[in-house]
């Protein structure tokens, strides 16, 4: 077993194997309603920041980025 580890969002996770040996995950989220997508989902600058690492294709980035929030 590992954890439990602050994984961002206010969120803590609990990861161990079941019997059959498949490495699981339990997630718990702090005060307030679970929000899951919204607390993890990125921006849509800061997916930019992370695609222009493997191209400046502007026309491929706005496609691929056109789905996000511009803010939380």
């Amino acid at each position: 077993m590992l954890g439990p580890i602050n994984v961002g969002c206010d969120t803590w996770s609990i990861y161990f194997y079941d019997p059959n040996g498949i490495r699981l995950e339990f997630s718990h989220q702090g005060e307030g309603e679970p929000r899951v997508v919204e607390r993890w989902r990125q921006t849509r600058e800061e997916a930019l920041a992370e695609l222009r690492t493997l191209t400046g294709d502007a026309g491929w980035l706005e496609t691929l980025v056109a789905h996000l929030p511009d803010r939380r």
